[in-house]
């Protein structure tokens, strides 16, 4: 019998090797997000939410410091996501991959620049870096996975909740979804901590830890079928 090949393994194997980095990059989204909350006035540069309700208030307030540095920074939210699904499509079944290459390079450039400033560029840069995220998987074990926030995750962390308590529901699922939130809780104190301390610092491990996931997913191989309609 043939012994198994690492950089091929079966699908359910793949499958939860995709969740898992998937629940890697939230803890990234949380961390990022931290760092742009600790450091930039209480702007977060992936929780859109957030940011919208902070407009708000500041447009009563008449704040338009905060008004112009809030639109920009969801422009550029906007802008990464656009440059993620086109990359997505562009490369086919290595889109993953090529998502993650290009969100690392973006991290990288904020890193260098984090250590010679602390300008609001650095902070659109983390925000388009958090946007282009959402393109790297879309699903994996049989839900959809957000790479930057998880409202949505919460609703139907509470449906299937619901269900499986009257009896129809699987609590597989539920773990699943409980595991995405404590991702991004995990990795915002953990970031909220290191920004604490450095700013730089804390953008810097951010890259790093894209960088190894760069290197699993090459790891991985492409995904089963085309970009836009992959499992991933």
């Amino acid at each position: 019998m043939a012994s198994p090949d690492p950089a091929n393994p079966p699908a359910p194997q793949k499958q939860a090797l995709l969740y898992a980095l998937g629940v890697a990059l939230l803890a990234v989204a949380g961390w990022v997000d931290a760092v742009g909350f600790v450091h930039w006035g209480g702007t977060f540069s992936s929780f859109m939410s957030g940011n919208t309700t902070h407009l708000g208030v500041a447009v009563t307030q008449g704040q338009g410091a905060a008004i112009e540095k809030l639109f920009g920074v969801m422009a550029a939210f906007v802008a990464g996501v656009i440059t993620g699904e086109s990359l997505r499509a562009l490369a086919g079944r290595w889109h993953r991959t090529a998502v993650l290459a290009w969100e690392a390079l973006v991290l990288a450039v904020a890193t260098a620049l984090a250590f010679r400033s602390d300008g609001t560029v650095i902070l659109l840069l983390l925000s388009f870096a958090m946007g282009t995220q959402n393109a790297v998987i879309h699903r994996a074990e049989g839900i959809g996975i957000a790479l930057t926030y998880v409202t949505g995750t919460l609703v139907h962390l509470g449906r299937v909740l619901a269900s499986t308590l009257a009896g129809g529901g699987d609590w597989n699922e539920v773990f699943k979804y409980a595991g995405l939130w404590l991702a991004l809780a995990a990795g915002a104190f953990a970031g909220g901590f290191t920004a604490g301390k450095s700013a730089p610092l804390a953008i810097a491990v951010a890259c790093g830890l894209l960088l190894v996931f760069l290197i699993i997913s090459i790891m991985l191989g492409p995904s089963a079928g085309p970009g836009r309609g992959a499992s991933d």
